[in-house]
């Protein structure tokens, strides 16, 4: 056999070779690309070893996801049934090389279809679509491989028409992805929306029950402002218990204030929410956009923002997820968000800068604490955590209580537990602002969302394929079938959270109360992806109108605050004050 014959028969010893060439290159191109997409997203970082770092971190992360590709294409290629006379180069080359585009493709649609990668959410399920989502990714990849298999086995199509049949399959996968995204963005969007008037009309039912006495007395000082917020109340869960009566104070709060959507911006990730909420600032000027960044290790910088497709296609199952689990060789290093990442004051050290007193309970992703004037806490630290969790620090041992341990919350021995910390949290508040007197008032609480994430499963509770989701109700018939559930998890959370809103305005009567949340839940899933705005209710003395708020925003929240604490807006906005 002369060179030429060699060259167009390699053995699989020059297969694997190939593999590892073309392993190489789509390395190259792919973490390319992810460096162009990180650095965009992440603008306020910058210079030519942050740059290479990550440059280098990109290309690492492509590396071994390609890695894991190629391996089945090694071990299916002695499987396809081909002689080695027609292992051809090219046809090596086309293998591989359309076998790695069709799995990165794949991974990149998985990643961004939230119910194809359910099954491997907290609570594992799969709906119609998600297998029509599934199905349409194993025919991407079949198009696409078999596309590059041409080359491999002539015999399946004449030299001359290699080509276009190959465009053909590669075009035919490109529309199946965009129909998949598209059938995704309709299922996640599928939302209910209930008016104000239908609000109300729900309300004066519930105000027909007795809430509970009180044995405390009112305060003799209520703050101005009095925000609690809660993440992932809903009105889809509200609206409905409040029609069955069981939420007295939230009646009493909506009959008595404004009631309204809160705009999230399509955000539907609790971070970037609430320190736009807490900063009247957006993402990009905040910089907060998750629980966890990534510090290139080469340049000492961070990158915060790692959505690389923009928010609305930005799952949880991304960049994080490869960051988090894929070991580094040196190249990053993750680390918790915390204030010092925020760039942007929040609201408290905004009202305390102008003499306002403050007290600010929980604050998601906002430690460690610096002083204020007033207090600033995390009940869910130790007491011993001391001053990075509690200011003044005095507070720790009157706390006196261990950290808040995690449960997923699916059984009713983790529920009480949770429930009971909730209690205790409350308590603690109520106290500390009786005791502080302060002019703006601060609870948060994520106990509302932590059970809707273990237990939104409540329709069809262990069964693994759902094909009879709540999407198809109408509203009316959503309030019928949850009428039938109401002693879930789901729902006894909600109707707690009510009886410890009450406590708050039995205590307070005369505070402007502000309860909002940072988002809904979609009836697609367990997760709250693309999910409806949240919930704003706006009650107190200084509430006249009893109209529906219509145009509230996120961002509109620490202004409100700081115009009922006559902060001068103009000038906090235009020139953020420093502290020390």
């Amino acid at each position: 056999m002369n060179d030429r014959a060699r060259a167009q028969h390699p053995n699989f010893k020059q297969a694997l070779a190939v593999a590892a060439t073309t392993l190489l290159i789509s390395s190259g191109l792919v973490g390319l690309t992810l460096t162009v997409l990180i650095l965009r997203a992440n603008p306020h970082t910058g210079g030519l070893l942050h740059g290479v770092g990550t440059m280098l971190s990109m290309l690492w992360l492509a590396a071994a996801l390609n890695a894991v590709f190629v391996l089945p294409l090694l071990l299916a290629l002695p499987l396809i049934g081909l002689t080695r006379s027609r292992l051809m180069v090219r046809g090596v080359r086309a293998y591989f090389g359309f076998g790695l585009l069709a799995l990165n493709i794949a991974w990149i649609l998985w990643n961004h279809l939230q119910m194809a990668h359910q099954p491997l959410s907290v609570r594992p399920f799969i709906t119609a679509t998600g297998l029509l989502e599934v199905a349409g990714i194993s025919a991407i990849v079949l198009l696409i491989g078999f596309a590059g298999c041409m080359r491999l086995a002539p015999e399946l199509a004449a030299p001359e028409r290699d080509t276009p049949r190959r465009v053909l399959m590669v075009a035919l996968a490109v529309m199946i992805a965009g129909g998949l995204l598209v059938l995704d963005h309709y299922e996640a969007s599928q939302t209910r929306l209930y008016s104000g008037s239908e609000i109300r009309m729900a309300a004066r039912k519930s105000l027909r029950a007795t809430p509970p006495l009180h044995s405390t007395p009112p305060s003799a000082s209520s703050p101005k402002a009095l925000l609690i917020g809660i993440d992932g109340l809903s009105w889809s869960s509200l609206q409905p218990l409040l029609d069955l009566g069981r939420l007295p104070w939230f009646a009493r709060l909506i009959e008595g204030g404004r009631v309204g959507y809160l705009s999230n911006g399509d955000l539907s990730f609790s971070p970037p929410i609430w320190s736009t909420i807490f900063t009247g600032r957006s993402e990009r000027e905040h910089g907060i956009h998750g629980f966890q960044q990534f510090k290139i290790t080469l340049s000492g910088q961070t990158l915060s923002k790692l959505g690389t497709l923009g928010d609305s296609f930005n799952a949880f199952y991304g960049m994080n997820f490869l960051l988090g689990r894929i070991p580094s060789p040196g190249l990053w290093v993750s680390k918790s968000v915390g204030a010092r990442d925020r760039t942007a004051p929040p609201v408290w050290d905004i009202a305390s800068h102008y003499g306002s007193k403050v007290v600010t309970v929980n604050p998601i992703t906002s430690a460690p604490f610096s002083p204020v004037n007033g207090a600033i806490l995390d009940l869910g630290k130790s007491w011993t955590s001391g001053a990075r969790a509690f200011q003044p620090v005095s507070l720790a041992e009157k706390w006196g209580k261990e950290a808040a341990k995690f449960h997923t919350l699916d059984d009713d021995a983790s529920y009480q537990s949770a429930a009971t910390r909730v209690k205790q949290e409350v308590d603690f508040s109520i106290n500390l602002i009786r005791e502080l007197s302060p002019d703006l008032a601060i609870f948060y609480t994520h106990f509302v969302d932590s059970v809707h994430h273990f237990n939104w499963d409540f329709h069809s509770r262990d069964a693994f394929y759902l094909d009879d989701l709540p999407s198809a109700l109408s509203n009316d018939e959503w309030n019928e079938f949850l009428a039938d559930h109401v002693e879930d998890r789901v729902f006894q959370s909600v109707i707690l959270m009510d009886a410890e809103i009450g406590r708050f305005m039995h205590a307070f009567p005369d505070a402007t109360l502000i309860v909002i949340s940072d988002h809904g839940w979609t009836y697609s899933g367990y997760e709250h992806f693309g999910s409806q705005d949240g919930v704003i209710i706006v009650s107190g003395p200084s509430v006249s109108s009893r109209a529906e708020i219509s145009d509230a925003h996120i961002g509109s929240i620490t202004p409100t605050l700081l115009a009922l604490l006559g902060v001068p807006l103009s000038r906090e906005f235009l020139r953020p004050p420093c502290r020390g």
